[in-house]
């Protein structure tokens, strides 16, 4: 038997929908997205179908959240593009980033305008501004800065 969520758990679900339309956010179809009291996005982001906003999500401004994102206590900076199918827990994405179709960061840090290829796994790591990592990248328990990028040039 299928358990269907209760009237105050769609309730709840409607009014955290509600509180980030109202903060200028733009969700493309809310019967799709599923957000907790608590999550919040700035002006001008743009959250597609099936996004899952868990706990004390934070969006910036100007932000695109594409399908098949689930964010778990994450702070995303403004002007970041987060694609289809990552998964963020615990972690924040500064400002200008790109992080790549299924990325899975938990416990990251992502400094300004960094780029995170697709299919990397970051975890329990921090990556400085202006750093491109993978793609099908496995860093772990490391920091990354931009000297790393200069040097993989040559």
């Amino acid at each position: 038997m299928v358990n269907l969520p209760s009237f105050a758990e769609r309730d709840k679900r409607i009014m955290a929908l509600s509180a980030i339309e109202r903060s200028g956010a733009k969700v493309i179809d809310p019967t799709r997205v599923y957000a907790e009291m608590g999550t919040s996005a700035g002006e001008g982001t743009v959250i597609y179908p099936d996004v899952y906003l868990y706990g004390k999500t934070r969006i910036g401004e100007n932000c695109q959240i594409f399908p098949g994102v689930h964010l778990f206590d994450a702070i995303v900076g403004d002007n970041t593009v987060i694609s289809t199918g990552t998964t963020i827990s615990q972690s924040s994405v500064g400002r200008d980033c790109i992080v790549g179709a299924s990325v899975h960061l938990d416990r990251a840090r992502i400094g300004p305008r960094a780029v995170i290829e697709p299919f990397s796994l970051i975890t329990n790591s921090r990556i400085c501004a202006d750093c491109r990592i993978g793609p099908f990248a496995d860093v772990r328990d490391s920091v990354f800065l931009q000297v790393f990028q200069f040097l993989r040039r040559y």
